[in-house]
């Protein structure tokens, strides 16, 4: 039960993420506050993917498999935006990659540490 309520978990972060950066009010202006929310939003999205996913898939492909899940979303979101009366910005995609890229890290030693706990 636990695996799917992560993987409910991840759908509805994933839903939120899609709203707030389509439908929210348009930023005037980038500031250093949104550089380090994306970074943080996808952290967190990356630790949620990958421990979300590991019972599904095995431990190399879930990286992967992370890795994916969350670059197309952050890529897209950003090249949607301008659809949205949205700026597109690569500084953000990139923060949202190196964030999601260091949640799928951390992810990956949350869920090796629980697993050597348990053995």
């Amino acid at each position: 039960m636990r695996k799917y309520a992560l993987l409910v978990m991840l759908i509805i972060y994933t839903a939120l993420i899609v709203y707030y950066s389509l439908f929210s009010s348009p930023a005037v202006s980038p500031d250093p506050g949104d550089f380090s929310l994306h970074l943080l939003v996808y952290f967190f999205y990356g630790v949620l993917c990958y421990i979300s996913l590991s019972p599904f898939i095995h431990e190399k492909k879930n990286a992967i498999t992370s890795l994916i899940i969350f670059s197309v979303l952050d890529f897209s979101m950003e090249l949607l935006q301008p659809y949205f009366g949205r700026h597109c910005d690569i500084v953000d995609a990139i923060l949202g990659f190196a964030g999601g890229s260091l949640g799928v890290v951390y992810g990956h030693l949350y869920i090796s540490l629980i697993s050597e706990k348990n053995v």
